[in-house]
Formats: structure tokens, C-alpha cells, sequence
């Protein structure tokens, strides 16, 4: 019976263990099933791996392969694999660039020569030869295999041509500056200007000019001439056509410009003539302060003179017509003398009748007077208060700002038709003699013309004795 229980027991354990084997072999099938299937292209080799990662670098870095950022990976690392069933990845090499003036290394994916070299900043020209590894690169924007470990470039000669309607730079591998202008599309006739000469070997030259022989007309001394020239200046031109400059004639346009394209050159005959004018120079105000004379009231001391300011003036003439003055020289012929007035500063109370009785003010100025409230202030919303904190109503004016920093607030004034108030504001819209009279919304009285301000008792402590 032990015997028994012996082999019964070791069925069941086999039996156990083989429905766990099953189960993680079914588990490992299902992982497997549901893995994604995208084609690798690594490097021009291509593979095929099975991935769960959500995007293009998971999925690299699940197959071993390490991103730079200098490799080369379509699509982006952070793109979803979702949908998509092919990547492109190639390792950037390390290219020796080498060009006539220098060598340097790059660090680049890129496998069309011209994209190498743009990575090393530099551009390919149609007349310049490539070899990628010693073999000579028929096509600069083709791919190549594979990335080159070498990549050397030879410049073809580079022109700067400059003709009438402009610069432009020639790439040519020709022998002669002829034979380059002939390559680039110009057709070369007797009589065109081209200097140097168009047998001059190219490398020997940075730069060269080319001017057609065209008519032109040219206007002169009231008459039209017309001659044919290649010279490349207006000045040429000229010569050739036997019309000189003499003195300050000048050609438009300029005798060292270019002949424009359209033939049209004019020449004026100048002259110029020098004069000498003369202007009033004002004498400056000194201010002096009188305690003997009243407040506001001035007294001249020295009335002081005007000087002169003198300058050459230089006047131009073409065909017999002014067309400029300009200054050349200015210099103080009289130096202008002082004046000297004199402000009081003598403060006396004086007697006002009202209708409420009797004042005593210091000032009196006249002004122009206008109201305002809180909600009709010309603002955007009603504002209640004042710079000075007081609320707007009346017995409150506002004054420019240069009044309200100089005088200063709580100052007690008297207008007529108005009645007694004191400065708490200052008015944005105010300029020069102008107050604005303050009213709440209920009582707002409109007005608008000249009166008086009377600056009532007491008397501050600082009166300004020039009023701002």
C-alpha cells in the first residue's frame, strides 16, 4: 500500500509540473504574438526586429542600437511606432574635408557630397571638382554608397564681374577671361570694352569688367549729341563722345559711375559764388530779485544789446540757376550783451470786494477756467478724488502740474463766480493759465472762459517769486 501511495504521488507532482511548463511556454507564445514587426535599416542593412516599445527610440534601443544625435533617423526618436512598419538609421562617420586651403574633420550621417560639406560650411560651385576616397564625384547632390572616409574638393576659378546693370560672380574653369565670359553666356562682339583683355589667363584674376559698346545720348550747353561708347565710366563716355568737364561741371550721373542702361547722361556747367550773411543774435535775460519792487511786477535794469552771428554761405549755380546755399563757415561777429530784469518779491496784501464780503489776497493772475466732477473729467471712469486726497466737489480747483509741484496743495484761492477753494488737484489736460474748477455730479456747473485767480490769505510760507 506505501508502494502504491509512493507512485500515485510522483503521477500528480508530473503532472503539476507539466501543466506549469505548458502555462509559461503559452505565456512566452502570447509575449512573442503580440510583439510589433518594423524593418530596421541599419547602415543600408536591413533586419527585422519584434518590439513592444511606443516609439522609434525604444524600439532602437530594444534592438542595441545607441542613438547620437549627430546619426542619421527617420522618423524622429519620439515618433509612435503605431502604424508604422519601417525605420532608416545610418551612424555618423567621422569625414576628413579637405579643400586648397585647409582640412578639417566632420561628424555626419549625410551621404550626398554637397550635404558633407555644407555640415563643414562650405558650398559647392558648378565649376569645382570633388573625389570621395580618390574617386572623382560626378554629381555633388547624389548619394553616395556609403559615407566617405575622405572627402577632398578643388575650387574652380571664381570671377567677380562687374557690368552695367550690376555684379555678378562667374565659377569657370576656362584658360582665359574670354573664354570664361564665353562660358557664362555673354556674346562677345568688336568694340566691347573688357579690361583687362579678354586673353588674360584667369588665375591671375580676382575680378574683371565688361561694357558693351551701346549709343548714347548726352545733353549739353542746350544741345543733344549722340556717339557710341563701351567706356565703362561717364567720364569715358564723355571723352570718347568729346565732351569735356571743366571746373565744377558735373555729369548726372557722376563722371566716375557707371554709363546707365539707358544711354541718357546730361552735363551741367556750375558755378558757385561765396557770400557773407549776417543775423540778430537775442541777448539773454539775467534775473535779479527786488525786495522793493511788488510781487510780480518786473523792472528792466539793462535793456543789453543784440549781437551778430555772421557765416559764409556758398551758392551754386547750373546752367545759370541757383540750386543750393550751403553754409560753410559761421562765427559770432558781435558777442550780444546781458539783459538784466529785475522780479519783485515784495508781497503786499491787497483788498478784494466779493459777494461774500471782503478778501485779502497776495496774487492775482488771470485765467481760463473750466469745470470738472468726477464722473466729467474726460477719463475713461469716474474718479472721486483728487491728487491731493481730498474728494472732487466744489470749494476743489485743479492746476497744470507745473503749478500743483510749484505752489504746492491746500493753497486758499478766490474766483469770482465761483467762490472761495483750495489747489488739491492737478489737471492732465491743462497747459500754460488754465484751472479747472471742481464740482460733485450733482452740482457740476459747466464753464469755460477767462477770469481771475486771486491767491487769498494767508500767505504760504514759500511763494515763488517767478510764477511757473
Amino acid at each position: 500500500m506505501r508502494a502504491l501511495a509512493w507512485v500515485r504521488e510522483r503521477l500528480l507532482w508530473q503532472v503539476l509540473a507539466g501543466a506549469a511548463v505548458m502555462a509559461v511556454l503559452g505565456a512566452a507564445l502570447v509575449y512573442v504574438g503580440t510583439a510589433h514587426q518594423v524593418t530596421l535599416a541599419e547602415d543600408g542593412a536591413e533586419r527585422t526586429i519584434f518590439t513592444h516599445a511606443a516609439t522609434v527610440g525604444g524600439a532602437l534601443r530594444g534592438a542595441g542600437v545607441q542613438h547620437a544625435m549627430e546619426d542619421f533617423l527617420q522618423p524622429a526618436a519620439d515618433t509612435s511606432l503605431r502604424g508604422l512598419d519601417r525605420i532608416e538609421y545610418r551612424h555618423a562617420r567621422t569625414v576628413l574635408v579637405q579643400t586648397p586651403d585647409e582640412s578639417q574633420w566632420v561628424t555626419t550621417a549625410a551621404v550626398s557630397p554637397a550635404d558633407i560639406l555644407a555640415t563643414a560650411g562650405l558650398r559647392v560651385y558648378p565649376a569645382d571638382r570633388l573625389w570621395a576616397d580618390g574617386v572623382p564625384v560626378s554629381g555633388p547632390t547624389s548619394p553616395l554608397e556609403h559615407v566617405p572616409q575622405r572627402l577632398r574638393l578643388e575650387r574652380g576659378r571664381t570671377l567677380t564681374l562687374s557690368q552695367p546693370t550690376g555684379t555678378i560672380v562667374v565659377h569657370s574653369s576656362a584658360s582665359t577671361l574670354g573664354e570664361a565670359l564665353i562660358d557664362a553666356g555673354f556674346a562677345l562682339r568688336q568694340g566691347d570694352s573688357i579690361v583687362p583683355q579678354a586673353q588674360t589667363p584667369l588665375a591671375a584674376l580676382a575680378s574683371a569688367d565688361f561694357r558693351a559698346a551701346r549709343p548714347i545720348r548726352i545733353s549739353v550747353d542746350g544741345i543733344e549729341l549722340e556717339a557710341m561708347a563701351a567706356g565703362p565710366t561717364v567720364g569715358q563716355a564723355l571723352v570718347q563722345a568729346g565732351v569735356s568737364l571743366a571746373g565744377l561741371d558735373r555729369s548726372e550721373p557722376a563722371a566716375s559711375e557707371i554709363v546707365p542702361t539707358s544711354g541718357e547722361v546730361t552735363v551741367a556747367r556750375v558755378r558757385e559764388d561765396v557770400l557773407v550773411e549776417q543775423a540778430p543774435v537775442p541777448p539773454t535775460t539775467k534775473p535779479e530779485f527786488s525786495a522793493d519792487l511788488e510781487l510780480d511786477t518786473r523792472e528792466v535794469i539793462d535793456p543789453g544789446a543784440y549781437g551778430m552771428q555772421a557765416k559764409r554761405v556758398r551758392v551754386r549755380y547750373e546752367d545759370g540757376v541757383e540750386v543750393s546755399r550751403v553754409a560753410e563757415g559761421e562765427w559770432r561777429a558781435i558777442e550780444p550783451k546781458e539783459r538784466v530784469v529785475a522780479y519783485g518779491t515784495k508781497i503786499v496784501l491787497k483788498t478784494l470786494d466779493t459777494e461774500s464780503g471782503p478778501i485779502q489776497y497776495y496774487r492775482a493772475v488771470p485765467v481760463y477756467a473750466t469745470s470738472y466732477s468726477p464722473c466729467r473729467s474726460a477719463a475713461d471712469r469716474c474718479y472721486p478724488g483728487t491728487s491731493s486726497g481730498k474728494p472732487v466737489q466744489r470749494g476743489v480747483i485743479a492746476v497744470t502740474r507745473a503749478w500743483y509741484y510749484a505752489l504746492g496743495w491746500g493753497i486758499p484761492v478766490y474766483v469770482p463766480g465761483y467762490g472761495t477753494a483750495t489747489i488739491e488737484d492737478m489737471c492732465g489736460g491743462c497747459r500754460g493759465l488754465w484751472i479747472d474748477l471742481g464740482y460733485s455730479d450733482e452740482d457740476w456747473v459747466t464753464w469755460g472762459g477767462y477770469t481771475t485767480i486771486y491767491f487769498t490769505a494767508p500767505i504760504p510760507p514759500d511763494v515763488p517769486t517767478i510764477f511757473p
